[in-house]
């Protein structure tokens, strides 16, 4: 897999607002959002339901960092919706699925889904020295 960029805008919603608004209602970026998109409506990558990742790491970062993340599929690309001041995860919760993270070095972990994928579009990565990487699952 290649890592890949994904272009991102940055919008309002009005229900992302109010939800960030009843947790801390002095925030001032309550309500904005970014959408990463994605070239084309697939991954140039296809697996199989229960892949496993190696994914190399810095010595002292913390691997439960990296995530498995549904993406939206729409008619001519790939989308996901973060909400800016929801600093919880890089991914909107609703989107994670859960995964295993095996360390087996200092600088190598091994990334495996909990439960069998469903079909679909999905993206694997952390912050930024991990990459974002997309794959579709029949």
């Amino acid at each position: 897999m290649l890592a890949v960029q994904m272009p991102r805008e940055k919008s309002v919603s009005l229900s992302a607002g109010f939800k960030d608004l009843g947790k801390n209602p002095l925030n001032p970026r309550a309500g904005e959002t970014i959408i990463y998109r994605y070239k084309d409506p697939a991954a140039p990558v296809t697996l199989g339901t229960s892949p496993s990742f190696c994914i190399t790491i810095p010595a002292n970062f913390n691997p439960s960092q990296i995530m498995i993340g549904t993406v939206d599929v729409k008619k001519d690309h790939r989308e996901i919706e973060e909400a800016v001041s929801s600093r919880d995860s890089w991914l909107p919760p609703k989107r994670v699925q859960p995964v295993d993270v095996k360390r087996v070095s200092d600088t190598l972990v091994v990334i495996t889904p909990k439960t069998p994928l469903p079909a679909g579009q999905y993206v694997l990565g952390g912050p930024p020295m991990v990459g974002i990487y997309d794959f579709g699952v029949q």
